[in-house]
């Protein structure tokens, strides 16, 4: 064996951290030719697991190593959001049986980001949710986390909870979001004005508002609603649903509560 191809072999195992995927892409980067990824392949030193992406030889084949990679070689702006954000972060005490293996992807950037086609080797076994919805001006709220022994871009449960309440009602309950909405006790407020002020979505802004001031959240005595741009006129979550006027919103929910009690 060659000392350049030694030098490789030796880069290929301390480049990428242990059940990360290293796709085509990164190792070209790299300076591999395509004949040495395929000499490694028949080797052994890398497994093939679907076009344009590998695992090195007794690495494990997991979804967080190909997020990695999305997220880290490929610099893709896609990241774990919404439930299961919120599940990472213990904050999902009602999050249902049968999204339990529904993992929430999320690119909130002006620019649309298209999945890898190898990602589909993933789906086999788990479901993934990906939304493209250009949220918020600033990405904010965002945290690495380590899962699985990499480190993965998430959101924090401030900005999750936002990205679940997009997905209302086509994806999500009313009531699944306000059972979220009223475990969210310590949130912290400056982080949420931030996040308000810069979400583009009038409708995902007043629901959240309304479900927090249902569940009288501490947050609510924080935040500086005058600085956080609510737009003008009705907005409809499920038509034919009770009239909320504090926030000129229309959803189906069913609360014991007069909204001439809440608080904001």
């Amino acid at each position: 064996m060659g000392i350049q191809i030694e030098n490789k072999l030796m880069f290929l195992h301390q480049a990428w951290p242990s059940g990360a995927i290293i796709t085509t892409a990164a190792l070209r980067a790299k300076g591999f030719s395509d004949q040495l990824i395929q000499k490694y392949c028949y080797s052994g030193w890398l497994k093939r697991i679907e076009t344009g992406a590998f695992v090195r030889q007794h690495d494990r084949v997991i979804w967080q190593g190909a997020l990695h990679a999305i997220q880290h070689d490929l610099k893709k702006s896609i990241h774990i959001g919404g439930l299961t954000a919120l599940s990472l972060s213990g904050l999902a005490h009602y999050l249902d049986v049968s999204l339990e293996e529904n993992i929430y992807l999320y690119n909130t950037s002006s620019t649309k980001v298209k999945l890898p086609h190898w990602f589909q080797y993933f789906s086999k076994e788990i479901v993934f949710t990906y939304k493209q919805c250009h949220l918020f001006n600033e990405e904010l709220g965002l945290k690495m986390r380590t899962l699985e022994g990499l480190n993965i871009i998430v959101s924090e449960p401030e900005r999750a909870i936002l990205e679940v309440l997009y997905l209302v009602p086509a994806v999500i309950s009313v009531e699944h979001a306000a059972n979220l909405v009223e475990n969210l006790q310590t949130i912290r407020p400056k982080l949420m004005q931030s996040l308000l002020e810069e979400c583009r979505h009038i409708l995902v802004k007043r629901l959240f508002l309304c479900l927090a001031d249902l569940s009288q959240l501490p947050v609510l005595r924080h935040l500086k609603i005058n600085k956080i741009a609510l737009g003008s006129g009705d907005r409809t979550v499920n038509p034919g649903g009770k009239y909320f006027p504090k926030y000129k919103l229309i959803l189906a929910y069913d609360d014991s509560s007069d909204e001439e009690g809440m608080n904001v």
